[in-house]
């Protein structure tokens, strides 16, 4: 029996994995057990064993909650992959003060955004009305003044799946730049209030 382990310096998990991470989020961790998709979604006909995997909010996934949470740069994580977009410190769910504060990645459907970006190019168009082929530094950083550390009461739901680079990987196929293989979760904001 295999079990799912990511590289050193990847965190995977089924219950908090990179999307959707703690503070502790560095560290290696690996499933229990072999985790079947018969676990995850059983069939129709019978009653699943266990509930849905329990995401970093706390919650089952696909739960719709009412979160309070603070936008913070990618930037503050000092690494390259986050390094373009916002991430979400959550400190409430359903009125709760969380104890440990994940940061989450969010996704934010084009018809339901008002104030709430993904991204520096987001935000620049939210701002300006127009879109931006590039950005400077110091325009990032004029963008992030006065949006990070921005407060938002939204209603979302965690969603997690599987991606990335298996370990096992043919020599004679090309790498691509991306995360380790494993489970991730992250949020989709439904409304902002």
């Amino acid at each position: 029996m295999r079990s799912i382990a990511s590289p050193a310096s990847l965190f995977v998990a089924l219950v908090v994995a990179p999307g959707c991470f703690s503070s502790s989020h560095r560290s290696q961790r690996s499933l229990p057990a072999d985790v079947t998709v018969a676990r995850v979604r059983p069939p129709a006909t019978t009653a699943p064993s266990a509930g849905p995997p329990v995401g970093a909010l706390g919650l089952p996934l696909g739960t719709v909650a009412r979160i309070r949470a603070v936008v913070v740069s990618g930037r503050e994580l000092g690494d390259k992959g986050h390094s373009g977009q916002f991430l979400l410190r959550v400190t409430h769910v359903d009125g709760r003060e969380l104890a440990d504060k994940p940061l989450c990645e969010f996704g934010v459907p084009a018809y339901l955004r008002k104030n709430l970006a993904r991204t520096h190019f987001e935000l620049y168009e939210m701002k300006y009305g127009r879109r931006a082929r590039e950005l400077t530094d110091g325009q990032e950083d004029a963008l992030e003044r006065g949006y990070v550390g921005k407060e938002f009461i939204l209603d979302v739901y965690e969603t997690g799946s599987f991606s990335g680079i298996p370990r096992n990987m043919p020599d004679d196929v090309p790498l691509w730049q991306d995360r380790g293989f494993g489970f991730r979760t992250s949020l989709v904001v439904l409304a902002e209030r």
